[in-house]
């Protein structure tokens, strides 16, 4: 059996850009509806309500399904990382390293 790994800490990288003030005076972040990701291939990996098989890759081929798409306006994201070393994610979603990145102890209770 493969163990889950389950990282002590997690890591919201970020960048000084119109949301980084409110992030440490009111204690909240800006979450992004599936539309507003830059990736075409974030926020993809959903289960699939309306029987289609595929939908993921009819997404990304511009084919986008009208339940998937009522179903996804529901939902905002999040992301974190489990690894504050990852160069790629440095540059990306720290603005070239010029950003930061917020440490958080990550607890899951298990029941």
């Amino acid at each position: 059996m493969k163990k889950l790994f389950i990282p002590k800490y997690i890591y919201k990288y970020t960048r000084f850009n119109e949301y980084w003030e409110d992030i440490f005076q009111n204690r909240r972040f800006y979450m992004p509806s599936p539309d507003e990701l830059n990736d075409p291939f974030e926020g993809q990996l959903l289960p699939v309500e309306s029987g289609t098989a595929g939908n993921s890759i009819n997404t990304a081929a511009g084919k986008f399904n009208r339940d998937m798409e009522r179903f996804l306006k529901n939902f905002r994201i999040l992301s974190f990382s489990a690894n504050i070393r990852n160069k790629a994610m440095w540059a990306h979603y720290s603005d070239q390293y010029c950003g930061f990145a917020l440490q958080f102890n990550f607890l899951l209770r298990l029941s």
